[in-house]
């Protein structure tokens, strides 16, 4: 759990599913890769999905776009690079697969070439994913990830919204604050916007290749009384959101959990014990430290697990 700060486009990254996590720790446990090397993938046998909650209005990538929409902003860069040409031909899972492939492995004049295909458009393409396009060009102008945004949904997240993020879905936080709650791994497969290595094949082998409409990637709160549950697919943690303003609360859990003041000021007393959360400040509740009384102004994040 931790606040997320982005003032500049982060990687885009993959995180294998739990199976192949633990293939993959396995594998290169075996083949003596040392968990400090540039090329090792798997530091755990874990799976890492995540939340993200905006604080500031929050941009990234998430998931692929629908077929229809990539081949639309494709056209007008068709003959940047082959195998772009080749999907237009007949748009499926597999073609983009061999262009998301293609793209990441372009070298030397071929990158050149396609990224200066790019580049023109941008003098004539207006509006989205062309500005984000911009922005990461400011920060990576050589990185075969411009291409990136044409291919992955582009995603404004308002003050409260928050999206989860699926196992094999390439993603990249792009600008803005946000809460990140994610399962307990460091398992990152690279795909752009980075120095740091990629491996091109193992990256490909954990992807899926699906689109999903940009409709359906915000998660979709719960509301009970004071308390916005944002539900998730995983039971690795659980993330819920307390109006304090509106009653003082008794926030309990059977789990340890870490309470974040969002905004506001939020009061907490267990027993004689009195503490007073400010925005930006977090306070730690042991399992055996449930429940606790909130009270205040503003509004608490929690995380937690649901046992």
């Amino acid at each position: 759990f931790k606040v997320l700060c982005a003032a500049q486009p982060l990687s885009i990254q993959v995180h294998p599913n739990k199976r192949n996590s633990e293939i993959g720790f396995a594998k290169e446990n075996a083949a003596g890769i040392p968990m400090d090397a540039a090329e090792r993938n798997y530091k755990d046998p874990n799976h890492k999905p995540e939340l993200v909650f905006a604080l500031t209005p929050f941009l990234a990538m998430n998931a692929f776009r629908e077929f229809s929409d990539i081949v639309s902003l494709l056209q007008p860069i068709a003959g940047a690079h082959s195998a772009i040409a080749h999907f237009l031909q007949a748009p499926n899972a597999e073609r983009l697969s061999q262009l998301f492939a293609s793209l990441l492995n372009m070298q030397g004049e071929e990158k050149s070439r396609a990224l200066a295909v790019l580049k023109a458009a941008l003098n004539s393409q207006q509006g989205e994913p062309w500005q984000t396009i911009r922005v990461i060009s400011e920060y990576y102008p050589d990185d075969s990830g411009l291409f990136s945004p044409l291919l992955l949904n582009v995603v404004k997240l308002n003050p409260g919204e928050a999206m989860f993020l699926f196992a094999e879905t390439p993603h990249a936080y792009l600008q803005g604050v946000a809460l990140e709650v994610m399962a307990n791994s460091d398992n990152v497969l690279r795909a752009g916007l980075t120095p740091k290595y990629i491996d091109i094949p193992e990256l490909v082998a954990n992807v899926k290749f699906e689109p999903k409409p940009a409709g359906e990637l915000l998660t979709a709160p719960v509301k009970s009384g004071a308390e916005l549950d944002f539900p998730i697919p995983v039971d690795d943690f659980a993330f819920s959101l307390h109006d304090l303003a509106l009653q003082e609360t008794s926030i309990g859990q059977h789990s340890a959990a870490i309470l974040f003041c969002v905004e506001g000021e939020a009061v907490l007393r267990k027993d004689e014990q009195r503490l007073v959360l400010k925005p930006g400040e977090s306070a730690f509740i042991g399992a055996d430290e449930s429940p606790v009384n909130a009270s205040g102004t503003g509004r608490l994040a929690r995380v937690y697990n649901k046992l």
